[in-house]
């Protein structure tokens, strides 16, 4: 019979070199029971799951109070309340969080007016390569003053920005009236912005871009437009003829 011998030495044994017999059956079912307790190595490999914890946001309520919670219970809170959540700071420098602040559909509106006209300045402003500065007195010849207009629309179209200064005795009619024919001759290449007296001088600046009165005129259709819109097509009146014709098919 094969038989696995397994020789023990001990201290304890009163004869040395004493051999022990092992069966083969209890050898296999220790070395079974040793192999069985070794977890998996998938198991000891696999890291636990963290949970997704939402991000952390500074809150500004209706009454200019500050708060700091995740951003789920910002909507939450939008969403009872009847406001809308909005971003006005994608991460602040001293706290590295978000700014949200709560508002309501009026206070949305004309927040999102002020972007819109701060980034046109800014375009704008970015645009300009330079300013030219003209000064000239209200006494001046109409020629000269043609001539003179006809530089600054020049100056206006290659972007830049033109500050004129007109010279007085004090007669600010004067100066109002070529201020006047200045505006009038230069609207459409730029805009007058800053006007002001000061030490008896007419000041103001033209700034080049979008034209007085250009944005009025995009926002309000014509009468010829509404005229179009409001008039029937051919593709209408097509329609139109070929439903009469199928109740009158209809009727007799």
């Amino acid at each position: 019979m094969n038989i696995f011998a397994k020789v023990v030495r001990s201290g304890f044994l009163r004869q040395p070199g004493t051999v022990r017999l092992i069966p083969p059956e209890v050898v296999s079912f220790a070395q079974l029971s040793s192999k069985s307790a070794k977890p998996p190595a998938s198991d000891a490999l696999a890291a636990p799951k963290k949970p997704k914890v939402a991000p952390k946001i500074t809150l500004i309520a209706q009454d200019q109070s500050l708060s700091i919670m995740n951003l789920d219970e910002a909507q939450r809170i939008s969403k009872r309340r009847d406001l809308k959540l909005v971003k006005i700071i994608d991460l602040e420098m001293k706290t590295q969080r978000p700014v949200y602040k709560l508002m309501t559909s009026a206070e949305y509106l004309n927040e999102d007016l002020k972007r819109r006209e701060e980034k046109k300045r800014t375009k704008a402003e970015a645009t300009i390569k330079g300013d030219k500065l003209l000064t000239l007195s209200a006494r001046i010849t109409e020629h000269d003053l043609n001539s003179k207009i006809q530089n600054v629309v020049k100056w206006l179209r290659k972007s830049y920005e033109v500050r004129i200064v007109i010279s007085g005795d004090g007669d600010k009619a004067k100066q109002e009236s070529v201020a006047a024919r200045i505006e009038l001759n230069t609207k459409d290449a730029g805009k007058v912005v800053q006007k002001r007296f000061r030490d008896n001088d007419l000041r103001f600046q033209i700034i080049p871009g979008t034209p007085a009165g250009a944005d009025k005129e995009q926002e309000q259709p014509t009468a010829q437009t509404k005229a179009k819109q409001n008039s029937p097509t051919s593709d209408n009146l097509n329609q139109s003829v070929r439903a009469f014709h199928t109740d009158a098919h209809l009727l007799a």
